[in-house]
């Protein structure tokens, strides 16, 4: 029996880093997972109530819930989306402090705020694009800081923005108690993500690529709008080039790679 499957394994990473395709990867290779987004009680506890105020996010709920309950003041049938209902059989293993192999992928800000941006986005917006582009300017620049202090800190320990790394490496690896933890740059050549994930899970891993994107409603417009970095603003490419994860594990070479796709001309360092 491989260590894979002697051992729970969980992709736990904010959103919009590729986690689907890691996450079919090792199902592809029968390897049972959970891929969550928020295992902190104080965060989790949020999302929870976010489904039943915010009636974009009951939209979107994907097609494969496993939770119902009704919102009697509104007479709406609530769902809970699969990595809230994977987030609490992870909680329980944390409780039980149960052998735990912890996933999480790393991807830099710009992208991942632009993606994050569009799937959050109702499609009722699909034909006005002014208010796409509103909805776009006003997203949080700070969600994967605020992910890794508030989440992975909290449910870990550790404070990895405080920690020295080889922002050069492909991964990092940590241990905490009963928790072995890879943090994987999703950037990386599918080669390399193989192979460390191979050595991670004690078994070969082959990559299958699961691409979603393309298959909702606004893939023309978000490809139209990282093919224009014009429309992104100087200010906002500031602020995601001072976030402390990216300065914190990627290298000066990855940032400036990031600068010139979509035309920063600020200060990297």
């Amino acid at each position: 029996m491989s260590q894979a499957q002697t051992e729970q394994v969980a992709i736990y990473t904010m959103g919009k880093v590729a986690s689907t395709t890691i996450a079919k990867s090792l199902q592809t290779h029968d390897i049972p997972c959970f891929d969550v987004h928020s295992l902190a009680p104080e965060r989790y506890l949020a999302l929870l109530r976010s489904i039943g105020t915010n009636t974009d996010f009951v939209q979107r709920a994907p097609q494969r819930p496993r939770l119902f309950w009704r919102n009697r003041e509104e007479g709406r049938k609530m769902v809970m989306p699969g990595h809230l209902v994977d987030s609490l059989w992870v909680m329980q293993a944390l409780i039980e402090r149960r052998p735990i192999k912890l996933i999480s992928l790393i991807r830099e800000p710009v992208g991942r705020n632009i993606s994050a941006a569009f799937q959050n986005m109702p499609q009722r917006l699909q034909n006005d694009p002014k208010a796409i582009f509103e909805r776009l300017r006003k997203y949080p620049v700070n969600v994967p800081d605020r992910w890794f202090d508030e989440d992975f800190r909290v449910v870990t320990g550790l404070d990895l923005m405080d920690m020295d790394h080889d922002r050069d490496a492909a991964h990092f690896r940590f241990q905490a108690d009963n928790l072995d933890i890879l943090i994987l740059k999703t950037a990386s050549p599918d080669r390399v993500k193989s192979e460390i994930l191979s050595d991670f899970l004690g078994q070969r891993i082959a990559l299958t690529r699961a691409n979603e994107a393309n298959s909702k409603w606004y893939y023309r417009t978000y490809r139209e709008w990282l093919a224009a970095p014009s429309k992104i603003r100087q200010a906002y490419l500031a602020e995601c080039f001072a976030l402390k994860y990216f300065r914190c594990f990627f290298s000066d070479e990855e940032r400036q790679r990031v600068a010139e796709k979509f035309g920063y001309s600020g200060a990297i360092a």
